[in-house]
C-alpha cells in the first residue's frame, strides 16, 4: 500500500517511477525495497538534492549512487563546473543515460554561476498532506464500516543547506489516531555531523544492510553498493532510533556513533504498521515493565514457571523451554 500510494503521487516525473526506484536501487524487483527505502525516494522526491552542490559524502549517505559515482561527479564538478542538463550527467564518468533519467524524479541541477562557487541557500520549507482509502471488492459506498481512512502531515524547514529539521505524523489503517509522529533535527559541516531526534543508521554487512530492527537483504553487489551507510535524519513515520547519532569524519573516511532512548514505543510502533517478531522470554527476576507492555499491547502476559516440551519438533536451540508453535 505504501509502495502504491507512492507510486500514484509521483508517476508522472517518469516513464514509470517504479523503473525509476529500480534503477537507481539497483534492486531487481520492488519488493526488495524495505520501508526506509521507499521513504528515502519518496523525501527526494519531494526534496530534490541539488547534485550541483551537495559534497562527496552527502551524495554516498543519500543512497542516490555509489561512491564511485558519487566521486566521479564531484571531480567532473571541480574540472568543468556545474552539470548544466541530464544529458551532459550521462557522459559523466560512472553514470548512464537511462541512470541519468531516472535521478530527474529525485534530484535537480541547480547552477551556481563560475566553478567553485558557493550556492547562497536561505531558508526553504514546505508541508505536505496525504492520505489514502482501502474500500474492499465487495463493498459498496453506503457499507461505510468497510472503507478504511488514513491520513497524515509531513513538514520539512532547510537553512543554507547544512540544517535541516524534519516532522512526520500519520495515522493508518489500524490506528487512526494521530500522534506526535516522527521529529528530526540535523546538521553537517566539514568535520562532520549532529542529529538529534529520529534518525536513521544503516551499516553495511556484506549483502546485507542493518537497519534498526531489520536485517534487509539485495539480489545484487549493484543493489548493495548504492545503499546509504552511516547514520542520516529521517523523515519516516516509521523511524525506529530515536536520540543523539553523529559523525567525526576523519579523511576519507568517517566515525559514527549515536545513543537511542529505551526503544519500547517504537517497538510498538513498528509492529502496529505491519512489523513481524518472534518474542522470546527465558527465566528471570528482573521486572521487564518494557517488555510486559509490548507483550499486553497485544493481549499477552506472563506467568511465573516454565513450560516444558517432550517432542523435538517443537522446540527450538535444543532447549525444551524454547517451544515452537504450529503455524497455519
Amino acid at each position: 500500500m505504501k509502495t502504491l500510494l507512492f507510486l500514484c503521487l509521483f508517476a508522472l516525473s517518469y516513464g514509470s517511477i517504479e523503473d525509476a526506484m529500480l534503477v537507481i536501487s539497483g534492486a531487481s524487483c520492488i519488493e526488495e525495497l524495505t520501508e526506509d527505502a521507499v521513504s528515502m525516494f519518496e523525501h527526494y522526491a519531494e526534496h530534490p538534492i541539488d547534485l550541483n552542490a551537495a559534497s562527496e559524502r552527502k551524495l554516498v549517505s543519500s543512497g542516490l549512487m555509489s561512491s564511485y559515482q558519487a566521486a566521479s561527479l564531484c571531480e567532473y564538478r571541480k574540472r568543468s563546473g556545474d552539470v548544466l542538463s541530464w544529458q551532459e550527467l550521462a557522459f559523466v564518468d560512472g553514470f548512464s543515460g537511462q541512470y541519468a533519467r531516472a535521478l530527474e524524479s529525485f534530484a535537480v541541477l541547480r547552477q551556481r554561476g563560475v566553478p567553485g562557487a558557493a550556492e547562497a541557500d536561505g531558508i526553504r520549507g514546505d508541508i505536505t498532506l496525504f492520505g489514502g482509502a482501502s474500500i474492499p471488492t465487495a463493498a459498496t459506498i453506503s457499507d461505510k464500516e468497510s472503507v478504511l481512512f488514513k491520513y497524515g502531515l509531513r513538514a520539512a524547514l532547510k537553512f543554507k543547506g547544512k540544517y535541516e529539521l524534519m516532522w512526520n505524523t500519520r495515522t493508518t489503517f489500524s490506528s487512526p489516531k494521530l500522534g506526535i509522529g516522527t521529529i528530526s533535527a540535523g546538521w553537517e559541516g566539514r568535520r562532520g555531523k549532529l542529529i538529534l531526534g529520529h534518525y536513521n543508521s544503516r551499516f553495511g554487512q556484506g549483502l546485507v544492510s542493518w537497519s534498526g530492527f531489520k536485517l534487509s537483504g539485495f539480489s545484487s553487489m549493484s543493489a548493495f553498493s548504492r545503499n546509504g551507510s552511516g547514520v542520516s535524519p529521517t523523515s519516516s513515520a516509521a523511524a525506529e532510533l530515536m536520540g543523539i547519532a553523529g559523525s567525526l569524519y576523519i579523511g576519507h573516511g568517517e566515525l559514527n556513533a549515536g545513543i537511542s532512548v529505551p526503544t519500547k514505543d517504537a517497538l510498538i510502533n513498528y509492529l502496529e504498521n505491519g512489523g513481524k517478531a518472534m518474542i522470546f522470554s527465558d527465566y528471570t527476576e528482573e521486572n521487564m515493565e518494557n517488555f510486559d507492555a509490548i507483550l499486553a499491547n497485544y493481549g499477552l502476559n506472563r506467568v511465573e514457571g516454565l513450560v516444558m516440551e517432550d517432542d523435538m519438533q517443537h522446540y527450538a536451540m535444543q532447549m525444551p523451554y524454547y517451544l515452537l508453535p504450529d503455524i497455519n
